[in-house]
């Protein structure tokens, strides 16, 4: 596969890819995986032997570790998304949080959180 075949499939520009090539920039993950999917290998392949570690960790669903709390009859469970992600800023996760719970304490800790709801309501 030539360099304008790579081009032309990808629709990235000789100049990103060159720069992407030499690392000068770092591509985002649906650009890595856009490249992958062109050349025909695994984004693993792509960033296999980087000195520098990529920013981002592939968890594929249901692969997390799961832990499960009881809180006052309901429960929530807990997709852990970057456990083996060390120095990461936030703790991404998936929650399942039971609707007859009874939560008598909210649940604190230092720190910010970003919440986007699936499904459901949160009041």
């Amino acid at each position: 596969m030539t360099l304008e075949d790579v081009v032309s499939r990808t629709e990235f520009t000789v100049s990103w890819l060159s720069k992407l090539e030499n690392g000068q920039l770092s591509p985002s993950l649906e650009g890595l995986v856009r490249l992958a999917d062109v050349l025909e290998c695994g984004v693993d392949s792509l960033v296999a032997g980087l000195s520098i570690p990529p920013q981002f960790v592939v968890v594929k669903r249901g692969c997390g570790r799961i832990d499960q709390r009881r809180s006052g009859g309901g429960g929530i469970v807990t997709e852990c998304l970057a456990d083996q992600w060390r120095d990461r800023a936030m703790d991404p996760a998936i929650l399942q949080v039971s609707a007859t719970g009874n939560r008598r304490h909210p649940d604190n800790h230092d720190g910010e959180r970003f919440l986007f709801v699936l499904e459901g309501t949160v009041t």
